[in-house]
Parts: structure tokens; sequence; C-alpha cells
């Protein structure tokens, strides 16, 4: 499992950033916009084809009625 972890995070984008004295802030904001464009053109339109509308309602409750289930 650490393998396929280790595998992963050398995949992940980073950039690192001093919080004390703010060293490569100046990188982390280009980084964020080159994400947002990836998110945008690569991973939603596959979110967006890999998803599949529902064809039919759920299935009545056997002896319902249309009204009876409507209310609930």
């Amino acid at each position: 499992m650490s393998l396929v972890l280790e595998e992963l995070y050398q995949q992940v984008p980073h950039v690192g950033v001093s919080a004390a004295i703010g060293k490569g802030y100046d990188k982390l904001i280009p980084k964020f916009e080159q994400l947002k464009t990836e998110f945008f053109e690569v991973f939603l339109p596959e979110l967006q084809g890999s998803h599949v509308a529902p064809t039919s309602q759920a299935p009545e409750a056997p002896g319902a009625t249309a009204e009876q289930t409507e209310s609930e």
C-alpha cells in the first residue's frame, strides 16, 4: 500500500510556501491557476461524461398509489 501512495504523491503538484516569511507564495497563485484550468479542461469533462442520468423513477412500494408515494 505504501508503494501505491508513494506513486500517487509523486504526481501531486505542490509548491513549498513558508508560513513564517511567505517565501514561495509567488509560485502558489500561478499553480492554483494552472490546476483550475486543468480541472475545467480535463477532469470536469471526464466527470460529466461518466455521469449516468437515471432512466426511470424509483420503484413504488407494492400496493401504493401514486398519490400516496408523492405525499411521502
